[in-house]
This record gives C-alpha cells, sequence and structure tokens, in this order.
C-alpha cells in the first residue's frame, strides 16, 4: 500500500482522543433536577450511566441529552463535560449522581460481601463500595503473534519517538486492519494494539481484538509519505512508509524483545 492513499485514508490534523476502556473516579457536580459530568480517561457512554444510574442501559439518556456536542458515533473526550439528566431509579428515587455499587440491576456475584470483625481487622474495608475498575491498561499483557499479522499486513509505517524507542503502525490491503506498537526502551514494554480500525474526522481509532479496548488517536500528514501521530500519554511520533518486509521486521523485533501491554 502506497503511504499516500493511506495518509488520505487516515486524514489530517488534529488533537488527540484516548478511549482506553477503564473505569475512573467519577466527578459529578450537581445542579439542581440535573448534574453535570467531566469526561475522564477511559470513559464511554455506557459506562458513565453504569456509575451515575446504575444501568448502562440508560447510556442514550446521556447521549439524547448531548447529542449537539456527542457525535454519531458516539465519541468523548477526556475533560468534556456532559449534562445528566435525572431519572428514576426503581426504587422510585430521582437519580443524578452516582448510583451505589450494589443495585437490583446488577448481578449477585458483584455485590460486595460484609466483613466479619476478623476480616474487617485484617483488610481495611475501601473508600466507596464501588465495584473494582477495570485493569489499567499497562496490567494488560499478552502475547502478539508474529504469523497471524504477517497473513494480512501488506505495508504501513515506522519509525521511533522523542526516546527513540519504536514505533510501527501497519495495516491490511483495505485499511481497515492494523497494529500498532509503540515501543518504549525505558523498560522494554510496548504499548500494542492489534483489530478494526476506523475513522471519524481527523481521528482514527483501533480496537484491540483480544482485551476489546479501543484507542483513538489524531493523525496528520506531514508530507505524501510520512504521518505524524498523537498518541498522549502513549506518545507521539513521526513515521514514515515503508516496504511491507520492513514493516513486518520491526513488528517481528518488537514481538521478540518487548512486553506488550494495550
Amino acid at each position: 500500500m502506497k503511504g499516500k492513499n493511506l495518509a488520505k485514508g487516515l486524514l489530517a490534523t488534529a488533537a488527540l482522543a484516548l478511549t482506553i476502556m477503564a473505569v475512573p473516579a467519577s466527578t459529578v457536580k450537581a445542579e439542581g433536577a440535573q448534574s453535570t459530568y467531566t469526561v475522564e480517561r477511559g470513559d464511554n457512554l455506557s459506562k458513565i450511566a453504569k456509575k451515575i444510574y446504575g444501568d448502562e442501559k440508560l447510556w442514550r439518556v446521556i447521549y439524547n441529552a448531548n447529542s449537539s456536542v456527542v457525535k454519531d458515533d458516539y465519541i468523548i473526550y477526556n475533560t468534556q463535560v456532559l449534562i445528566i439528566p435525572a431519572v428514576e431509579n426503581n426504587q422510585g428515587q430521582t437519580v443524578t449522581t452516582p448510583a451505589p455499587a450494589v443495585t437490583t440491576s446488577a448481578p449477585a456475584e458483584t455485590a460486595p460481601v460484609p466483613a466479619t470483625p476478623d476480616q474487617a481487622a485484617a483488610t481495611p474495608a475501601p473508600e466507596t463500595q464501588t465495584p473494582a475498575p477495570a485493569p489499567a491498561p499497562s496490567q494488560q499483557e499478552y502475547t502478539l503473534d508474529y504469523n497471524a499479522i504477517a497473513s494480512w499486513v501488506d505495508g504501513g509505517f515506522i519509525g521511533v519517538d522523542a526516546s527513540n524507542s519504536p514505533v510501527v503502525m501497519a495495516l491490511d490491503a483495505e485499511s481497515e486492519y492494523a497494529v500498532i506498537i509503540f515501543g518504549d526502551n525505558s523498560d522494554m514494554t510496548a504499548v500494542s494494539f492489534v483489530g478494526p480500525i476506523t475513522y471519524t474526522d481527523e481521528f482514527a481509532t483501533i480496537t484491540d481484538e483480544t482485551n476489546g479496548l479501543a484507542l483513538t488517536f489524531s493523525v496528520a500528514e506531514v508530507n505524501d509519505t510520512t504521518l505524524a501521530l498523537d498518541m498522549g500519554d502513549v506518545g507521539s511520533a513521526v513515521i514514515a512508509a515503508a516496504a511491507k518486509e520492513d514493516v513486518l521486521s520491526v513488528i517481528k523485533i518488537a514481538i521478540e524483545n518487548y512486553k506488550h501491554v494495550a
């Protein structure tokens, strides 16, 4: 695949947005019959509905109240402020603040078990009774399958970041499936995503096929064969179009020498 065609497919210019699917603490400010919610890294509409209302199926209530600022593909951004309409829960209570961890809609196995006096003495109780958050991206270690990746890669881009750590982005022939590896030479880890990739305006989003985590990042066209990636905390880099063989060579080295997380 030629770099020029890929760069056009990914579009140009913009700022960063990371939507890695982890559950952070909520930020809610009451305002009468409704409230506002400040989006944090890792949020999506379903998770916000779960935290606010105790029911992730109510995400569309939040979407409908914010349709003027939330795009049709439901992408939200860190620090974005959303309106949270008041709704009644199944006890007839009006809810505009985070719901208790245990609700009648939650599976029984997720309810916290009261500690006995001995257990309480041995294990301090958490500050808030909320469900345990999903593991942070750095805890999600897994192994990439080089042969599987090599079977569909058609071309891509390689480069290094500011610390001279390797960066590679490879795509299939239709630019619909991708692998992104962002190395870190300081601890020999690499943030890696393999899965479907979609494009929305100035952003590209890749959803990892192994754990379902999604990474949305900005892509800017430097020239016909060079792209600038901005992935926020993950890092930024300028990468240049490379032959399929060179792209696969970098992927193979990264798989063999780095611990991969997403």
